[in-house]
């Protein structure tokens, strides 16, 4: 897209585009450094939770919810971040390893306590980050699932990723045992 396309598409001149911007590669920098930096803010809000299992629950919740709102500058952010300058680039990574950070510290805090069965946090922490950008590049609003239930599928496999029995993973809104059992015919204790 060229400087003369931009303007144009915000509505104003070449000349007032470059009264706000150095130049597009500032544009995107710009645009790239507001949404990692809310979604570190946002993160950190995670780490205010007494346990290291609602920290990470909080944190997926946060994550998920903040890439939605930013899809495009996620799906960007992974792309184009070679398209930066140097100096730029490194503020960048730098953000992202704020974000990494805190993930890390709540995987350790898990681990530290028993809660969590991890052999290495950094390579949980890249895993776990990996799977929820990846969520930005085919998730669709519109699609069969809603912001809620991928929330909880990604809790949950987040939640598995870190060694949680599936017995404690169990989500919100699952049913009780007594309500199974009627759906069955009988009591739970029946059938098993």
């Amino acid at each position: 897209m060229t400087s003369q396309m931009l303007a144009r598409k915000a509505g104003i001149e070449k000349a007032t585009l470059y009264h706000h911007i150095v130049s597009k590669e500032d544009l995107l920098f710009q645009i790239l450094k507001r949404g990692t930096a809310e979604g570190v803010a946002r993160s950190l809000l995670a780490e205010r939770a007494e346990r290291p299992e609602k920290q990470l629950r909080l944190f997926v919740q946060l994550s998920i919810r903040t890439g939605l709102k930013r899809r495009k500058e996620t799906v960007i952010a992974t792309s184009e971040l070679r398209s930066l300058a140097p100096q730029h680039r490194r503020i960048l990574r730098a953000l992202q390893r704020s974000h990494s950070d805190i993930l890390r510290r709540i995987i350790e805090r898990g681990m530290a306590d028993g809660t969590f069965k991890v052999a290495d946090s950094r390579i949980t922490t890249a895993a776990i980050q990996q799977m929820l950008i990846g969520i930005s590049t085919w998730y669709q609003p519109e699609g069969r699932l809603t912001e809620e239930e991928l929330i909880r599928i990604y809790t949950e496999l987040v939640l598995r990723t870190v060694g949680m029995a599936p017995a404690t993973v169990k989500s919100a809104t699952e049913p009780p045992p007594q309500a199974i059992g009627n759906v069955l015919g009988g009591s739970v204790k029946e059938h098993t």
